[in-house]
């Protein structure tokens, strides 16, 4: 199936396998077409080219990456074909005024069965975007999608209304530009702070406080709660509060939610990891039973669960093999029970003075309270790219194992999800898939599988980027944990040694 990933959005280097010859030729066909010609043009090849794409033939002989890469460059073809569709709609709407009719979303609601506020995202998203050229011309170019460019045309929007002159506004509109090569729509959401801080420097400290004030103020002025019946027998509840309260519910949620997963041990109680929104519910109603016992809220404040044991280690391990956990009879994959003790609190602790220390060396694999916290200050949350699990729901996770000679520091730990530490885990056998390195500034970033990037670019984390971090964009000279050519064993810092995720 030729050429079925060869593009890249936007008619650069390598886009497609037309040669210059034959796209000067087409292109000056195609600039003789009246409007509609050009429309009727891109669905007739689509109308022939996504049969072929699809059926029986060449697409079930391509391999896996070229499968992939193409289904990624047809996401990007159809984001670019949204964006011409809002900017039609919009030309559109201009002409309303003399010649009377619909709206265009009305029209577009009309005819492709599309809700009244899926149709106006459309028209809005363009209207949005022809404020912010710069945004504009990225779009209908195919190097941003349709959300990404929602969320950045509503940040630089507000950036427009803190004060800013014309020139820092500019500076702003081509920051956001490079991001969006960087960010999801979720990370873009989250930038206005960074561009801020970049363009007018001297006025964000200034105005933080007066500003995160006037916020409070205005979110607990509009606080609501709702609970809507349904006749189905469930109930929605819907709140709106500061996010500085809502954090303290977010935090005493998933604390609760963390500690009933891991008290489910029947099979048919147990609620899949991966689904996150079920297991809130339930951390929530643990919240109002205890609240409803006790007469009285938590007292730990969302700090994460812990349960005491009081037995000797020894007695502990005796049970954990009679329980089969453990031993020769171990019935638990060494992975996944190399993981789960990852982060328990049932070692003994050493520790050489009564300071708090972020780094116990190897006498002791536990992560303490004080490297705990200082993970959390430094990781955010889950680090794997992309993950935004929150730091109440992950898992210390050692790089180089602790049994393979790995200290417990910052500089050996990283926070995991419970999905994604399972992920990252090695295998028994060979190099790992994923390889965690850390950078100059301490910060760990992800050597994807040639698998999933034949180039194996580093990936960091996207909340790394916005606190000034610098993405790694060469592909890594070493090839850390490239198959046949695995790192030196010996070597402290080799990212590529199986042994490396624990």
């Amino acid at each position: 199936m030729p050429g079925v990933g060869g593009g890249q959005a936007g008619g650069g280097p390598g886009a497609g396998e037309l040669d210059e010859a034959k796209r000067a030729g087409l292109a000056e066909l195609v600039a003789r077409w009246a409007p509609a010609e050009k429309i009727a043009a891109i669905k007739a090849l689509t109308d022939l080219a996504i049969p072929e794409l699809t059926g029986p033939g060449p697409a079930r002989e391509a391999g896996r990456a070229e499968l992939l890469a193409g289904a990624s460059q047809l996401l990007k073809v159809g984001h670019r074909l949204e964006h011409a569709a809002g900017e039609l709609a919009v030309q559109a709407d201009k002409h309303r005024s003399s010649s009377g009719g619909a709206g265009a979303a009305t029209w577009l609601t009309r005819h492709n069965l599309l809700t009244r506020a899926q149709a106006a995202s459309v028209v809005m998203r363009a209207k949005a975007l022809a404020k912010q050229p710069e945004l504009r011309q990225a779009a209908l170019a195919g190097r941003i999608n349709g959300f990404q460019s929602a969320k950045a045309a509503r940040v630089l929007k507000q950036l427009a209304s803190t004060g800013l002159d014309a020139g820092q506004l500019g500076e702003a509109r081509q920051l956001m530009v490079s991001l969006t090569a960087d960010l999801d729509s979720a990370g873009i959401a989250r930038a206005g702070r960074y561009l801020l801080e970049k363009v007018a420097p001297e006025s964000t400290q200034r105005k933080d406080a007066e500003q995160a004030e006037r916020e409070y103020r205005a979110a607990h002025a509009n606080r609501m709660l709702w609970f809507v019946d349904h006749a189905d027998g469930a109930t929605t509840i819907q709140a709106t509060m500061p996010t500085l309260d809502a954090e303290l519910v977010r935090r005493m949620v998933d604390a609760h939610a963390e500690q009933l997963r891991r008290s489910q041990t029947d099979a048919d109680l147990r609620t899949d990891p991966a689904d996150r929104a079920a297991l809130r519910v339930d951390g929530l109603l643990a919240v109002f039973d205890h609240a409803a016992r006790a007469a009285t809220a938590p007292k730990t404040g969302g700090d994460r669960p812990r349960v005491q044991i009081t037995m000797s280690y020894q007695d502990l391990k005796d049970q954990a093999q009679a329980a089969k956990l453990i031993g020769p009879d171990q019935t638990i994959a060494a992975g996944e029970l190399r993981r789960m003790l990852c982060d328990a609190e049932i070692l003994p602790v050493v520790l050489g003075t009564d300071s708090e220390i972020l780094d116990v060396g190897r006498a002791n694999r536990l992560v303490t309270t004080p490297i705990r916290a200082a993970l959390e200050l430094r990781d955010g949350g889950c680090t794997f790219p992309s993950c935004d699990m929150p730091p109440g729901l992950t898992e210390a996770h050692h790089v180089r194992t602790w049994a393979d000679g790995g200290p417990t520091g910052l500089d050996n730990l990283t926070l995991a999800c419970r999905h994604h530490h399972g992920l990252i885990e090695p295998p028994r056998h060979g190099p790992p898939d994923w390889v965690i390195r850390f950078r100059e500034d301490g910060l760990p970033e992800y050597i994807p599988p040639a698998a999933l990037d034949p180039e194996r670019k580093p990936l960091l984390h996207q909340r790394f980027i916005l606190r000034g971090a610098k993405p790694s964009n060469s592909r890594d000279p070493a090839g850390p944990g490239d198959p046949g050519d695995p790192a030196d064993p010996s070597d402290p810092a080799g990212p590529g040694d199986p042994g490396d995720a624990s």
